[in-house]
């Protein structure tokens, strides 16, 4: 039978294949110039680490990849090592354009100073840096969409790979506080996915957030604010539910795996709360273009 180049291309992801050749890509593609010198991604990224504020103790790249246990091979779930991979170029390419976006400012200073001052020498004027790795940077995101995945940029060069979820995105954008709308999307970080007590860390975020908010939401919806400030106080979130004196046996009683599943339903009806107020406000503003203009 027949098939078009367009079906042969687009056939399923091999991403053992892909994570491979991500691999070579960051250790042979040349991709940066700077000073008259080529480098790889892990090669730059080595000559600037030291400007990294997230380094540690670490003083090379390869004690980072060792740190996160990045191996040539992929030895685990491809899909999940691929993320792990996409996770650290997309968060070193984003430092690294941090650094160069500094050095081609202190280049056109420089140069401005030598047209109207100075008279530098050429060799005093900074160079800066040529980046042509639009093919590894296009594959990464090719794979962080075929997996549902995108990437949140949190602060100054700090990312996030986050599953792709409209009701999250939808209300981070009505939240008017961005650190909650911020833990919002990163409820949905991938390598939280299975991780209780970071996403009871979030939610416990949400819950203050929650509770300045909760006259409003109880004036939408009283029984959802009702069944929200249950589940707060009695899921393990708000209070230990597990033992002392605000112990249950339901909480006692559910493994891991359904309490998570239950964290998330208790985050989905968060998102509801929210939503609701925006939407009241929503109303509110029409309601005013009613009385004014009609």
């Amino acid at each position: 039978m027949y098939r078009s180049m367009y079906d042969i291309l687009n056939k399923s992801i091999d991403y053992r294949n892909e994570y491979e050749k991500l691999w070579d890509m960051i250790f042979t593609g040349q991709y940066y110039k700077w000073e008259n010198r080529k480098y790889t991604l892990v090669d730059w990224f080595d000559k600037m680490i030291v400007e990294w504020k997230y380094k540690g103790m670490k003083c090379s790249a390869q004690e980072v990849m060792n740190e996160l246990q990045l191996q040539e091979h992929p030895k685990k779930n491809p899909e999940e090592e691929i993320l792990k991979l996409c996770d650290f170029i997309i968060n070193i390419r984003s430092f690294l354009n941090f650094k160069k976006q500094k050095i081609d400012d202190e280049a056109d200073k420089a140069e401005m100073y030598n047209i109207q001052n100075y008279h530098f020498k050429q060799i005093e004027v900074p160079h800066r840096i040529y980046v042509t790795d639009k093919i590894l940077l296009d594959l990464v995101c090719e794979i962080l969409e075929s997996l549902n995945y995108e990437v949140l940029i949190k602060e100054d060069y700090q990312c996030f790979i986050i599953k792709k979820n409209t009701d999250s995105e939808e209300t981070a954008k009505v939240i008017e506080d961005d650190g909650i709308a911020t833990k919002i999307l990163q409820y949905n970080d991938y390598t939280i996915v299975n991780d209780i007590e970071a996403k009871r860390t979030i939610l416990k975020h949400l819950a203050d957030y929650f509770e300045q908010q909760k006259e409003e939401i109880k004036k939408c919806n009283t029984i959802l604010e009702n069944n929200i400030n249950f589940a707060l106080n009695n899921f393990n979130i708000r209070h230990n539910n597990i033992a002392g004196k605000n112990e249950n046996d339901f909480m006692k009683n559910i493994n891991e795996s359904e309490a998570i599943k239950l964290y998330d339903k208790v985050y989905f009806l968060m998102l509801i709360a929210f939503r609701l107020i925006a939407l009241k406000e929503f109303e509110k503003d029409i309601e005013d273009i009613k009385k004014k203009n009609f």
